[in-house]
């Protein structure tokens, strides 16, 4: 994965005939790639406001495992798996471990000042930690084979079931989300989306191709609206008359969850907050992943643009927008010129992202090499000018230098740093056999 070095962004928000501006959006780096986002609030602009400011940062931890929620569950799964080893299992472990790796495993465990019993215990117990390890990361290997980009749809849902989590409280006020996640790769952008709503990513390539994350809205999403139908039919006949679900039916546009004054009604099946709707609407996201052409325009938008139509009217509104941006025509433009329309009342929230050109001049070509995981270019190879800057440079680092096969090579990260200093850039051409054939 290459980082998005390059960007341009444009935004354009109104409040339109509302009261009040309920729309939120959310664009910035995070790791490897780079996060956009838009959420429209209802019923307030509360639950909109909380989940933009956290959304980066939940993702951010979401990579790398560290919300409450991932912890508690690894934890959980720990326990299980610990709780299904026998007694054989971990005599076998003990047996077949190398003494040497075994000594190691036993420091700082306060073996060698135990008791015989405690001793046991404490083997015991070093079996049980090394054995769970092990099945988990067997565990880890067999989902990563089924789906390379596990940890980025993991991030994705665990980043909208904690910020779910947040808003036990949030009644009459919710959101939608429509978050994307970008990365730069050989092939072109990845870009991984995460739904809920009727808000949308939309993907316009160079070549016109429109590509637009799932509408959750109940006027176009069928497939949620028999879900939901299903389960109002099933309550129904089991008389369930306590469940929301004996309660709510669906109109043409709205979802609602009681008749009469105590009805309140929502234009889409799955929503941040709303806990009135608990155990009606979908709560967890809609996942979906597009690979795109490098100088594709990715946009997020929010309901306000369109007049409620058809999913084809929504589309053809996306596009509209997304051809004019190609075309040159300045967000503020298209929001003005939207912004006139008397068909359009809601807030209107049009964030587009798109890769540009690298303005730092290519000063020269190096061969990269690998070694396993380590990318790195031979010092002798890099050009005279430059080649003991970038070697100063990496010997303040003890991780930036690697030796092969007698040579002695700079890792990439450490040119690619100097790179961003220098305001340069080298073409690089990648070999996956030992230089030294």
């Amino acid at each position: 994965m290459n980082s998005l070095d390059w960007l341009t962004l444009a935004v354009y928000q109104a409040i339109n005939q509302r009261h009040s501006q309920e729309d939120r959006w959310v664009a910035q780096p995070v790791e490897d790639g780079y996060l956009l986002a838009v959420l429209d609030g209802h019923g307030g602009s509360y639950v909109a406001d909380f989940a933009a400011s956290r959304l980066a940062h939940y993702f951010r931890m979401a990579l790398i495992r560290k919300l409450p929620l991932q912890i508690s569950a690894h934890q959980a799964r720990r326990e299980k798996i610990e709780a299904a080893l026998g007694p054989d299992e971990i005599e076998a472990w003990i047996k077949g471990r190398d003494p040497d790796y075994l000594d190691m495993d036993l420091g700082f465990t306060g073996y060698e000042e135990a008791d015989e019993a405690g001793k046991r215990a404490i083997l015991d117990q070093v079996a049980r930690d090394n054995l769970v390890d092990k099945r988990i990361k067997q565990q880890r290997e067999k989902a990563i084979r089924l789906d390379p980009h596990r940890d980025i749809h993991d991030a994705l849902r665990d980043t909208v079931t904690q910020l779910q989590s947040d808003f036990k409280n949030s009644h009459r006020t919710g959101s939608t989300l429509s978050l994307a996640y970008v990365v730069s790769e050989a092939n072109g952008l990845q870009i991984f989306t995460a739904q809920l709503g009727d808000s949308s990513i939309a993907i316009l390539s160079p070549e016109g191709e429109l590509r637009v994350t799932p509408d959750h809205s109940v006027q176009t999403c069928i497939a949620d609206r028999e879900r939901i139908q299903a389960q109002i039919d099933e309550a129904h006949e089991r008389k369930d008359y306590d469940s929301i679900l004996c309660r709510a039916y669906i109109g043409d546009q709205y979802l609602m969850n009681g008749g009469g004054d105590y009805g309140y009604g929502l234009a889409m099946t799955r929503a941040l907050g709303d806990t009135e709707f608990d155990g009606l609407l979908f709560r967890e996201p809609e996942l979906q992943d597009f690979t795109v052409p490098q100088d594709s325009l990715i946009l997020g938008v929010t309901d306000g643009v369109y007049n409620a139509g058809s999913l084809e009217e929504r589309h053809a509104a996306y596009r509209e927008i997304a051809e004019g941006l190609r075309a040159g025509e300045s967000m503020e433009a298209i929001g003005t010129e939207l912004l006139s329309r008397e068909t359009l009342t809601d807030n209107i929230t049009m964030v587009a992202l798109r890769p540009a050109p690298d303005p730092r001049p290519i000063v020269g070509t190096l061969d990269v090499w690998q070694d396993g995981d380590t990318a790195y270019v031979l010092t002798q190879s890099l050009p005279e000018e430059y080649r003991n800057d970038i070697r100063v440079a990496g010997l303040f680092d003890w991780r930036a230098l690697t030796h092969v096969d007698g040579d002695e090579g700079v890792k990439l990260w450490v040119i690619k740093r100097f790179e961003r200093r220098k305001g340069i850039r080298f073409e690089y051409r990648s070999h996956d056999r030992k230089h030294s054939e």
